[in-house]
Parts: structure tokens; sequence; C-alpha cells
């Protein structure tokens, strides 16, 4: 008890964590970690900014710092250090989102659970949350006239194009489809009819498909309620108000539906997932697909789960839109963050990890919309936190649960089937531009397993104890179309996706880089190594002058050695190794294959030089 009142200052306090103070991360990697990843504001994104938006992001989007970030994956030898993290990380980024949103009033983490706000609620008997049902309806109509890639296409020169140009051409194509609708009729009501925000997509969509919209609305309540037991009767009221609408039976037009119309188009959630499914599953043709559009609803509504969690509840409404209805505050994000461009990204990249290349097109559509589902639904536990409480006795341990869902923990002791289950969901998550963006990890995360997806940064909290457990921890990051690789690519080759007449862009421009890759540049390029401002991102928390920095210095030399061992020298590992201004070249294995070894030039040959190039994979 005695050392437990000395250590006082050190212990966490749970009464500074219900009033939501700020709490002192506790020792210098902490801090740094705080500093490299929620201070430049990454607790403000709800996923990571896409390698190519179409069009200008803005907010948090658009910040240099934030626009190039990525994932951060810790690896430590002490157990407790995921943990700890995973609790610190993601205290402190709720404590950041309920202060920007209520300034100087806080309230209590313990009671701080906000009721959901994208709710299908019921007023009675009467369906009372339709503009939520509108954020999971896929709208064919929508999909078409908002594409923003296409309307970049068609309006632009280069990504990104402005955002304001984008919104003025889709604005414009509404207005001319809206015209075949009814204004409303003025003895309808006392004013504006807001049903037509959610209404005018599906009457829309009646005037293209007929009998099969019909049919897809009649199953749509069957496709929302796949996997959610608690729909229930809110969910079929919704689904039966929506198909019972008629446009003869609306009041007057509000005037910014244009504008709502656009912002869902180009941000809506459904519409978005709809369109990144068929980029992945025959392009245009398949918008109107019964099993395309229903898998689309399942992503939104997984979207929907990820808008009502209380962080990003208070991240989204902020002071400035605290007035305005959270459904719209849900489109104007859609937009800003580019979240077309995330979902395509996104599932151009699971059709290859899951091996979806050769299956058709409702298997890819089915594949795809559950992964992002489980990424967009993961429900990280809470982790118990003891507080101990010292008194004239001795003291008293009261235990306390702290929510981890900005930073999660990877690995345990344990080996029960829940947990493994559990820690692939994590994986899942982790390798998705959704939260959790730090992945904190033992041993058991640095080998065999891919983190890449949406990483390029690993943090050694503790040093390994040799060079084969430095690479094994770098492997998790440097793999196939890898977050760096992408980003590279992306901005060497986005005049391919700008050009493409394929309906995939990440194709396109994967198919450029191969296309303009040096002769005899092997295989591995680009789709694993491509050079550009990306890099794998190594970060060592040593403390200047210590024991652990020696020991870093070491590791650097013994990395060049291992690699020189194995025929992979990489030319900074291997200058650490035998000493700069060495001559070296007499070292170098080339272990590529015989046929894809550059052929030299003869007189008369033709083509270009073959230049040295650097990769991907150097470090800062």
């Amino acid at each position: 008890a005695r050392a437990l009142r000395e250590a006082r200052g050190g212990l966490l306090d749970w009464d500074d964590v219900e009033s939501y103070r700020r709490l002192d991360p506790g020792n210098a990697k902490m801090r740094g970690l705080v500093s490299d990843v929620l201070d430049v504001g990454a607790w403000r994104l709800a996923w990571l900014p896409p390698a190519l938006p179409y069009l200008e992001p803005a907010g948090a989007y658009a910040e240099p710092a934030l626009r190039s970030f990525t994932k951060r994956l810790v690896f430590s030898a002490w157990a407790v250090v995921p943990k700890a993290i995973a609790v610190v990380l993601s205290y402190e980024a709720e404590r950041r989102a309920v202060e920007a949103t209520r300034g100087a009033r806080r309230g209590s983490y313990s009671a701080d659970r906000q009721t959901p706000l994208l709710q299908l609620r019921m007023d009675g008997e009467r369906a009372a949350g339709m503009p939520v049902l509108g954020l999971l309806y896929p709208s064919v109509a929508l999909a078409a006239l908002g594409d923003p890639l296409a309307v970049a296409r068609a309006v632009g020169t280069a990504f990104p194009v402005p955002r304001d140009a984008v919104l003025d051409e889709v604005r414009s194509r509404l207005r001319e489809a809206l015209t075949a609708l009814p204004d409303g009729d003025p003895a309808v009501g006392s004013g504006p009819d807001q049903r037509w925000y959610w209404a005018a997509p599906v009457l829309l969509d009646r005037l293209r498909a007929g009998g099969d919209q019909r049919a897809f609305e009649h199953e749509l309540a069957v496709w929302l309620a796949a996997g959610r037991p608690e729909a229930g009767r809110g969910l079929a009221a919704h689904v039966e108000a929506l198909r019972a609408v008629r446009a003869e039976e609306l009041g007057p037009r509000p005037d910014d539906l244009v504008d709502v119309l656009a912002h869902a188009a180009v941000g809506g959630p459904a519409v978005c997932a709809l369109r990144a499914l068929s980029r992945v599953c025959g392009g245009a043709r398949v918008l109107a697909d019964a099993d395309v559009r229903g898998y689309a609803s399942i992503v939104a509504d997984g979207l929907r789960s990820l808008f009502n969690r209380p962080e990003l509840m208070a991240v989204l409404r902020g002071e400035e839109g605290a007035e305005e209805s959270y459904w719209r505050l849900v489109l104007d994000h859609g937009v800003d963050g580019a979240l077309q461009a995330v979902l395509d990204e996104y599932a151009h990249v699971l059709l290859e990890s899951e091996g979806l290349q050769d299956a058709d097109a409702r298997t890819r559509a089915e594949r795809v919309a559950q992964r992002m589902d489980e990424a967009l639904t993961i429900r990280t536990p809470s982790n118990a936190v003891d507080e101990l409480r010292p008194h004239e006795a001795g003291f008293e341990m009261e235990r306390h649960t702290v929510r981890t869902h900005f930073a999660a923990r990877f690995g345990r002791a344990r080996a029960e089937d829940q947990t493994v289950v559990r820690e692939t969901h994590v994986q899942t998550a982790f390798n998705s531009p959704f939260w959790p963006f730090v992945l904190a990890s033992t041993s058991v995360g640095q080998e065999g397993l891919d983190f890449h997806t949406y990483s390029h940064a690993v943090v050694h909290w503790n040093l390994p104890a040799n060079p084969v457990d430095l690479e094994q921890r770098e492997g998790r990051v440097h793999r196939y179309k890898g977050h760096a690789v992408r980003k590279n690519v992306a901005r060497e080759h986005a005049d391919a996706a700008f050009h493409a007449t394929v309906d995939d862009p990440w194709f396109a421009m994967f198919l450029a880089a191969a296309d303009a890759r040096d002769e005899g540049a092997s295989d591995i390029v680009p789709c694993w190594v491509f050079p550009g401002e990306a890099a794998i991102e190594r970060y060592v928390p040593a403390m200047p002058l210590s024991s652990e920095m020696r020991r870093y210095h070491r590791l650097q030399r013994t990395v060049g050695a291992y690699r020189l061992v194995v025929g992979q020298p990489r030319q900074e590992d291997l200058l650490k190794y035998v000493g700069t201004g060495a001559d070296v070249e007499w070292m170098r294995m080339d272990l590529s294959p015989a046929l894809q070894r550059a052929v030299p030039r003869t007189e008369g040959s033709s083509g270009r030089r073959v230049r040295p190039r650097s990769d991907n994979s150097g470090h800062v």
C-alpha cells in the first residue's frame, strides 16, 4: 500500500477517464506514437484517404499530413504493450472527438454512449426513418448520373478534378432527369414535402427499370435483414413505405432537392457501394442486376454501422454541423472523403486477395460485399483496466472497461477458437481503409500474415533480437500491391485511369505500369515493387545515447549481412555493412528469372537504356 501511495502519480485515475480529461501517455514511446498518429488529426477520418481521389477531397481529407497517412503496425516483445497502445490511443481519439463536439462541456465516459443516429425509427405505426433507408437504397439512376469517375473524366483534365465542377455537372444531369417526374401537388401538406429526398431515387429507378425495379423493392427487406436479425418490424415498415410511394401523391419539391440528390449520387453509401461492386463485376451492365444491388445494400448497412459509432458521430456533428440532420452530414462526409474512390480501391484489392479473378459476377459481388461488411461491423472488445486505490489498511482494486476502436491489439496468450476468430476479424478490419488505424502485436503477428493492404509503416516498440525477425516484421507490409505500391502507381499512372476504357480504374493503372517498366525489369515490378514517394517506413522509438540505439546500429549492419547471404542486398543496408566507398558490385547476386534479365545492348539494337531504379522498400 505504501508503494502504491508513493507511485500514485504514475497510476491511472479513473475519475480523469470518467471526465474525459487529458491523460499523460505515461512514457516517451507512447507520447511519440500519440504525436505521430493523433496529433496530425487521424482521429477525424472515418477511412483512409484514397490513393487516387477522383475529385478534390475536402475537410480533414484535404490536409497534406492526412492525405499521405498510412496505418501503423506496431510490434513489441512485451505482452502488455499491445493492450496499453489499444487503450491509450483509443481513449485519446474518443476524448478528442468529444472535446471537438462539446467544447468545454464534457460528459461521463461510462455513460456517454449516444443512441445511434441512423436508425429506422418508428413513430407509432409510421416509419419515421425514411431518409436513413435512403442511405441504404442502391439507386441505379443516381449511380449512373452521379458517378464521380465518369463525371471527372467528362469535365476535367486530370485527377483530382475540382469538386465544384463535378457536383455542378451532377446537378445539371439530375435537373434534366427530374423533368420526367411531376413537380409535386401544392395541395399536399403545408410546405415542401420532405419525402422527395428518399422517394426521388426510387421514382427515377421505376422509370428506368420498370418491373425489375418493382421486384427489387419487394426483395430489399430480405437483403437488408440478411445477418441482421434485430432489423425486425421497423425495417419491414420502412421498406413497405418505400414500395407504396407514388409521384402523384407527393407535395411540392424542397428547394434544395437537386443539391441533396447530387451529394447522394456522388457520396451516398449505397450508391457508392453499387458502383464499386459493379467495377469488379462487369461495369455499367450489372448496375441494375438485383444481386449486385442487394449486396450493395449490405455494404451500405455496414457503412451505417460505421457512422453510428459514437466516436464518428461526434466527429461528424462537431460544432459547425451540430444543427444539421445527421444523414445529410453522412452524405457530405462521403463527398469530402471521396468515398467512391475509397470503395473502388478496396474492391480491387479484395478481388485479388480473395482469389476471385476467375469467379462469376454474383460470386464476386457476394464475397467482396461480405468482406467489406465484416470490416465495417467489427466489434472490438473492451479491455479491462484495474484501478488500484491505496488506503490506510492497504488497497482496493476496481475493474473498469475501456473501449478500443481507433487502435486494436492482435494476438493473445490464449489459443481458444473464439480468440482465433476475433483475431481474424481484427486482421480483416486492419486490412481495410476503415478503423482501426493502429494495430499492436507481439511476435505472433510477425510471420506469415498480411497487413500491407492499408499500411506501409512499422513501429518497432522493441527491437528484435536478429535480422531475420526484423525482415519478417517489415515483410508484413511489403507485399503484393501494398499501400505504398498503390500510392506510387496512382501518382505515376493516374492518366491511365482517366482515359481508361475498362471498368476498373486500378486494373488500368497497373496495366499501364507494367507496360512502362524498364526493359529487363523482373515481374515483381509493378505489383511488388514500384518507385515513388511512398516507402516502407521504419520507426524505432529509441532514446538517444541509449543501449537500444547501439543495438539498432548493430542490427542495421547485420541486416546487410543477412541480405547479402540470401542474395537480396539493398543498397543502403549493404553499405552499412561493408562501409561507404567500398566496391561492393562484385558481391551482387541476381536471383531473378533468367529470361527477365537485361540483355546487353548490341550495335543497332533499339529501345531505351536500362536505368537503375530504386524500389519502394526504402526506409524512413
